[in-house]
């Protein structure tokens, strides 16, 4: 009896020097907190869904009592809106690599009939900077959280904004902002939508359909390689994805790209401002109506492949070179699906490429590019620049005439695939299964399916299966609805 006696005050002693030790080191642990706008209490304990806090404790009038803790989840009630006068939030604090903060939803905790998204609501008038700002804190995630009636009028002003690593935003819903200003030179580019400096953007909506005026995009830029857009629609805004340096931009539905209220910009789909030292990949992503600019301008070695491009006033691949390595700069445009008013493909001329391979792609035009739709310095040689290294091959050039009497029309449930074995693209391409080992996206087609590891692939960035066109795949645009 006395042994165990002696093995409990032993245990409760190492408890107890356990406990010290901690409390000397500020060390805790992470937990999950809730959050209600409208019924919470600050005073409230924050641990359960009975006893939530009004604010989070980086909103404005927090009240309550907070220590935070690496891997800290944040829950706001879903259909609840969070009114401009407690935003914005501010980080006050972030996670760390593998436990990142978390703030978004939990489906089964909401109030009215049904599940909605938690509201950040900026009724028209701010807040003063970004709603969600991250500032330079690293590794946090925002997660189901609608961003609506933002108004601005000075720079830098987002729904959600962060220049850390390791951030994320997923399952946003961006939309109604507004322009409380004039719109003047220089505010598109830095305004509106999301901004995140080496972040990741995936599975979410920015809407400008409901807004007047066209200001309101993607926007990611740094020098590390984790900016990456996925599985999200952009529409009816002046710029859809917007990056500084490396890109990669996949699985996204972007369309009505319309020119913005600034007369300075103009409205690109799918914008890389880098240097030629950084590496794009574009892939599987559907453009139409990208009246404001062109579909996709990169400005360093490119790969873009799988992507339809159709009904759009200017060229839908514009590549432009401006760095002095240009020599270095390959660009690969590979098994895409293109149809425009504008023009196909052209390099601008500032200098001259070093290697562009124009492959396997399915080119309907009336345009004056004809059957040669690249542009090239004797077609246009102001608009045009030299490659130093031109590889063309195995593409299929028809007029809009016919790839109509093809089949091959925008009203189809996947837009300009072929529907026939007979079609002028099935079994026209190149075997390219060799670039697949660093390009892996690039052999299957936009639908997911597999192309053949052997023998001759279809043109465009549909396999035609002999069945028809599948459904539509859940990994292009529809994780966003």
């Amino acid at each position: 009896m006395r042994r165990n006696l002696t093995l409990v005050a032993r245990g409760i002693t190492f408890l107890l020097t356990v406990s010290w030790i901690l409390l000397l080191s500020g060390t805790t642990f992470a937990a999950t907190y809730y959050i209600d706008c409208v019924g919470g209490v600050d005073s409230n304990s924050g641990t359960s869904k009975s006893s939530p806090w009004l604010h989070h404790p980086y909103m404005t009038g927090w009240g309550g009592k907070y220590t935070h803790a690496a891997g800290d989840h944040f829950i706001f009630k879903g259909g609840v809106v969070c009114p401009v006068g407690y935003l914005p939030l501010t980080l006050g604090a972030g996670g760390t690599s593998g436990n990142p903060d978390f703030y978004g939803a939990d489906m089964t905790w909401y109030t009215g009939g049904g599940w909605a998204r938690p509201i950040f609501d900026g009724g028209q008038t701010g807040p003063s900077g970004s709603m969600f700002d991250g500032t330079t804190l690293n590794y946090w995630t925002v997660d189901s959280i609608e961003f609506r009636n933002q108004g601005f009028g000075d720079v830098f002003q987002y729904a959600i904004h962060g220049t850390g690593i390791g951030v994320t935003a997923n399952n946003v819903y961006v939309h109604a902002w507004h322009l409380t200003s004039t719109c003047t030179s220089g505010m598109d580019a830095k305004q509106g939508g999301i901004s995140l400096v080496y972040g990741i953007v995936s599975n979410s909506i920015i809407d400008g359909s409901d807004v007047t005026d066209t200001v309101g995009h993607v926007t990611l830029g740094g020098a590390i390689g984790s900016e990456h857009v996925t599985g999200s629609t952009i529409h009816d805004t002046s710029n859809a994805i917007l990056i500084d340096f490396v890109l990669q931009a996949s699985n996204n539905l972007i369309y009505n790209i319309a020119p913005s209220c600034d007369p300075t910009m103009h409205g690109n789909a799918i914008e890389n401002v880098g240097d030629d030292s950084q590496r794009n990949e574009i892939y599987d992503n559907i453009i139409y109506n990208a009246n404001g600019g062109v579909c996709i301008l990169v400005e360093a070695t490119s790969d873009i492949y799988n992507n339809v491009i159709y009904s759009n006033g200017e060229y839908d691949i514009q590549i432009g070179i401006t760095e002095s390595d240009h020599a270095s700069v390959t660009a690969n445009v590979y098994n895409n699906t293109l149809q425009s008013t504008g023009g196909l493909v052209r390099v601008l001329p500032y200098l001259s490429i070093g290697t562009l391979n124009l492959q396997n792609n399915h080119f309907i035009t009336d345009g004056a590019g004809g059957s040669t739709p690249y542009c090239t310095s004797a077609q246009d040689p102001v608009n045009c620049a030299a490659v130093i290294a031109l590889n063309v091959s195995n593409n299929v050039t028809m007029t809009n005439a016919t790839a109509g009497s093809q089949g091959y029309t925008s009203s189809e449930s996947h837009p300009y695939s072929p529907t026939s074995g007979s079609n002028g693209t099935v079994g026209a391409g190149l075997n390219l299964t060799s670039s697949c080992s660093t390009l892996t996206a690039l052999c299957s087609d936009i639908l997911g399916i597999s192309r053949p590891s052997s023998g001759a692939w279809d043109v465009g960035a549909y396999l035609f299966t002999g069945a028809g066109a599948p459904n539509p795949p859940t990994s292009v645009g529809a994780k966003a609805n």
